[in-house]
């Protein structure tokens, strides 16, 4: 017999997932594979982890857990799991999805989740739910050695100021519809940590942007958006961006791990980051699950 509960218990969490995160098999996209690191990220991105996680338990052992990075205001969420070490995985995950989602969908009108090509129950799961798949996701990683391979920027690039914020949410907005973050939440996201960067003509019109986030205390960062407006197109001035952000990151914030993330058709950019030296970790497939027709 299952019995499932709200869960507000982060370090079990946590570990619980780790462990499962580390194999393709049961790997979930971007919830991470170290408990340290996955414990802070529970607490920074979850409000309340007791109104958002579900824990099944079957004679008193946790066996699965679900989770829902809720935004409100989008009235969507990311979907952390169904994590679950059981062989009877999928009528788990069923019982998990029915119970949690009765709540969450009172907040949402649709759930995203990414899971590694080779996940051994996602594609079921996902069609058992009324799910769709949306595509794929290319995840690359670079390392402080290529800080070697670059030589300084010929760009003039500049962190992001106010005379620059309206065309810099248009352009995210034309490169990225329907990404997780918006322009203008880019831009309330920002601190030391989390910079946006510019390269400008002259007379400050904005020709490209690149979005980093560091994590210090894991020593990782990311590389979230960078972006090119279509005039300055072919003129390097994506590859002066990336080393910019590649500086930052290693050198200023003492990241020893940056990954990526790009939708696998977008052929030029992969070309781009494999030229920087960056290499391939692993394929997500990304699925979408509607609640309200």
């Amino acid at each position: 017999m299952i019995t499932i509960r709200p869960s507000g218990n982060a370090a079990e969490l946590a570990e619980f997932i780790a462990d499962l995160n580390k194999e393709e098999t049961h790997h979930v996209g971007y919830c991470g594979t170290e408990k340290d690191e996955i414990e802070s990220a529970l607490h920074d991105t979850f409000d309340s982890i007791g109104k958002t996680f579900w824990t099944a338990y079957r004679a008193g052992e946790m066996i699965g857990t679900i989770g829902f990075d809720i935004d409100e205001e989008e009235r969507e969420a990311e979907m952390w799991g169904p994590f679950i070490r059981a062989e009877d995985w999928l009528d788990v995950a069923e019982e998990l999805w029915h119970q949690s989602v009765a709540v969450v969908k009172e907040q949402v009108n649709a759930i995203s989740g990414f899971y590694d090509v080779n996940h051994r129950y996602a594609a079921e799961f996902i069609s058992r739910v009324g799910g769709q798949n949306r595509g794929e996701h290319l995840i690359l990683l670079a390392t402080p050695s290529l800080l070697s391979e670059h030589s300084a920027d010929e760009v003039d690039i500049q962190e992001i100021q106010a005379d620059l914020y309206e065309p810099f949410v248009y352009l995210h907005q034309a490169c990225f519809p329907s990404a997780y973050y918006d322009g203008l939440t880019i831009l309330n996201r920002r601190n030391t940590d989390h910079r946006v960067f510019v390269c400008t003509t002259a007379d400050r019109k904005l020709q490209g942007y690149v979005y980093v986030e560091a994590n210090p205390e894991f020593q990782e960062g990311n590389i979230e958006f960078i972006a090119v407006s279509p005039e300055y197109r072919h003129h390097g001035m994506g590859e002066a961006l990336l080393r910019h952000a590649l500086q930052f990151l290693f050198k200023d914030k003492g990241i020893q791990e940056i990954s990526l993330c790009v939708d696998m058709h977008n052929e030029k950019a992969i070309h781009l980051y494999k030229k920087a030296g960056f290499t391939e970790r692993r394929v997500l497939s990304h699925y979408r699950i509607e609640l309200h027709s």
